[in-house]
C-alpha cells in the first residue's frame, strides 16, 4: 500500500528555470529533498499514527530511494510488504477503532501535514546546488 503525493511547479518560473539550468544537479537536489521529506513523513507515521498491536504493521513501513526519470523524481512511501492487503484495510477502513493518536489514514495524514514543507525543501536544495555549481 503506497500513498502518492505529486509535486508540480506550474507557476514557479524561477524554480523551473533553476532546475533546468542545473540539469542533473537539479534533479539530484530535488531527489535529496523528496527523500528527506519522505523519511520525515514515515517517521511521523510510525511514531504517531500507525495502529500498533504487535508492531508488525509499523515494522513494514518503507521509503524508497529516489528514482529519477528524465525530468521527474519519485520517492515512494508504503506499508505492508507481504502484508499489503492488511495494511490497506487498516489504512482505509475508517470504522476501525484505534487508540488515539493511532488511526486509519496513518500514512496519508502525515503526508498531508508535511505537504507544505516539500516546496521549501526543494527550493533550499536547489539553492545549495546553485552555490556548489558557482564554485566550480
Amino acid at each position: 500500500m503506497t500513498v502518492r503525493v505529486k509535486v508540480e511547479f506550474k507557476n514557479a518560473p524561477q524554480v523551473v528555470a533553476t532546475f533546468k539550468r542545473l540539469g542533473k544537479d537539479g534533479l539530484d537536489a530535488i531527489a535529496k529533498a523528496l527523500y528527506q521529506v519522505g523519511n520525515e513523513i514515515m517517521t511521523d507515521s510510525k511514531n504517531v499514527y500507525v495502529p500498533v498491536r504487535s508492531g508488525v504493521l509499523r515494522s513494514t513501513g518503507t521509503v524508497s530511494l529516489p528514482r529519477k526519470l528524465k525530468d521527474k523524481v519519485q520517492v515512494q512511501l508504503g506499508y505492508g510488504g507481504n502484508a499489503a492487503p492488511y495494511a490497506k484495510v487498516q489504512h482505509e477502513n475508517l470504522t476501525y477503532k484505534h487508540r488515539a493518536p493511532q488511526q486509519a489514514k496513518y500514512l496519508e495524514t502525515p503526508a498531508l501535514r508535511r505537504s507544505q514543507t516539500i516546496g521549501p525543501k526543494i527550493a533550499h536544495e536547489l539553492k545549495a546546488a546553485l552555490g556548489r555549481a558557482a564554485k566550480r
